[in-house]
């Protein structure tokens, strides 16, 4: 089974738009790379077979495709109401901490509301649509002038800016999650409003616990994680600008600025970096997407992103087969008009230097492929930081290891032993027909009798 390759991958969350099995396979077949698991809803039965029916496709296709399973985190939400609440410009609006409140008033989950608001701060509610502005704090109550009206539903999402926000990313609740998904084996772990890398290493901790070692996604969500952005970037794994937040945190106008510079960080320290929310939000009821929207994840592919993900465009849309085949086509045109290699500054690191120099004289000599027989995966991932203009291969038998190379840029792989050495590799490679006589392969790993991980070796092969 042929699938499409683009170097910049793609995430599509599952959802009732998207959870039957044929509706999977055509995902994958335009171009899909990873699944995301949202678990801010649905239940653990419904997760579990999920993951089982993505694990059954990747397994018919013959295909390596990657499950993330984004935690919610301590998202402040709108409590109960006994009915919506319709709010206009220059209403007051009385808010208070709970799940419920007296009538008259809109409760929110955060213990803190009334310590940490004060006259002129700003709240926003139901992704910002919605502006209010402290006047007063009495007796518990939070007094606010209506800014921006709209309808208040239970459930939408509250955002606080100017608050100190003391709550943990990590809740109790993520931690049962967890639990699950570690259980059933999903490759990647997002972590929802990390303000700090002492959150990231909570989740760790917690799963070296338990034995497990997911690839941990920092989500960039909160003003204080652009803050403390260089110290998150030293703990995680990879990192995910998520737009939807950081545009409540931050103006509006301030996001495009925000991207481009998160994502020249995370490549700068070598992290996979996915750019996420409303990439095709048009698509959630259209069957095109908007021009806007097409230069948007143009511009991401640009910037260098690893990856760009779609919510609920393929979790609840009308069209979630077309839009993959729809980002997907995005991609790789702009692809094919952006000479991706780039030279990311020097490290000091030596194996850093050598996977460099492996793009470089692959360039130089017009190899084929950079072909990365790969135990750990740390070569495979240093050579797809610097973005060469050559196709990289990963060759591990390792079914795990290939489902967390489905994230990284530009990595395609093939399920073979490193064991053989170079000539069995390409005897082998030649037998699958990925490669021809006379196409020079430029090797990138790490020589016999070195520790696992090192990248010093460079090896040109004609076929």
């Amino acid at each position: 089974m042929n699938i499409p390759f683009n170097r910049t991958k793609t995430v599509a969350t599952l959802g009732p738009a998207s959870s039957d099995p044929a509706v999977m396979r055509r995902m994958v077949r335009a171009g899909l790379d990873v699944f995301r698991l949202n678990f801010a809803h649905g239940t653990y039965p419904e997760f579990a077979g999920l993951i089982a029916r993505v694990r059954e496709v990747s397994r018919r296709l013959s295909h390596p495709v990657g499950i993330l399973q984004d935690l919610p985190g301590p998202k402040l939400r709108v409590g109960a109401l006994s009915a919506d609440v319709e709010l206009h410009r220059g209403d007051e609006a009385v808010l208070v901490a709970g799940r419920t409140g007296p009538a008259g008033t809109i409760p929110v989950t955060y213990p803190d509301l009334s310590r940490d608001l004060k006259p002129g701060h700003e709240v926003f509610i139901a992704d910002g649509l919605i502006r209010l502005l402290v006047r007063a704090v009495k007796g518990g109550r939070v007094l606010c002038c209506v800014a921006n009206g709209g309808i208040v539903r239970r459930g939408n999402g509250v955002n606080l800016p100017r608050s100190p926000l003391l709550l943990r990313a990590f809740t109790p609740e993520d931690a049962r999650h967890l639990v699950f998904g570690l259980a059933h084996g999903v490759d990647f772990v997002g972590i929802s409003f990390v303000g700090t890398k002492q959150d990231v290493d909570r989740v760790r901790a917690f799963c070296r616990r338990r034995g497990r070692t997911p690839f941990l996604i920092a989500k960039i969500e909160r003003r204080v994680a652009v803050e403390n952005l260089d110290d998150i970037l030293e703990s995680a794994d990879g990192i995910m600008v998520a737009r939807g937040d950081l545009g409540v945190e931050f103006p509006f106008f301030k996001v495009p600025g925000l991207q481009e510079d998160i994502v020249a960080r995370a490549r700068r320290r070598g992290r996979p970096v996915i750019v996420a929310t409303q990439m095709l939000e048009s698509m959630i009821q259209n069957p095109r997407p908007t021009r806007a929207e097409a230069t948007d994840v143009a511009t991401a592919v640009r910037e260098g992103a690893d990856a760009v993900m779609l919510s609920g465009e393929t979790a609840v849309g009308k069209y979630p087969v077309a839009a993959v085949e729809a980002l997907w086509s995005v991609i790789g045109e702009t692809e094919r008009r952006v000479r991706p290699f780039e030279a990311i500054s020097e490290t000091g690191d030596l194996s850093d230097a050598v996977a460099r120099e492996a793009c470089r004289t692959a360039l130089s000599v017009g190899a084929r492929w950079i072909v990365v027989p790969t135990r750990s995966g740390a070569t495979a991932a240093r050579v797809s930081r610097h973005r060469p203009d050559v196709r990289i291969l990963s060759l591990t038998s390792d079914e795990a290891l290939r489902r967390r190379f489905s994230l990284y840029w530009g990595l395609d792989t093939e399920p073979l032993s490193v064991s053989v050495g170079h000539a069995g590799i390409v005897r082998r490679l030649l037998a699958r027909r990925v490669v021809k006589t006379g196409q020079l392969l430029v090797f990138a790993g790490g020589a016999p009798g070195f520790p696992q991980g090192v990248t010093n070796l460079i090896h040109v092969v004609r076929v």
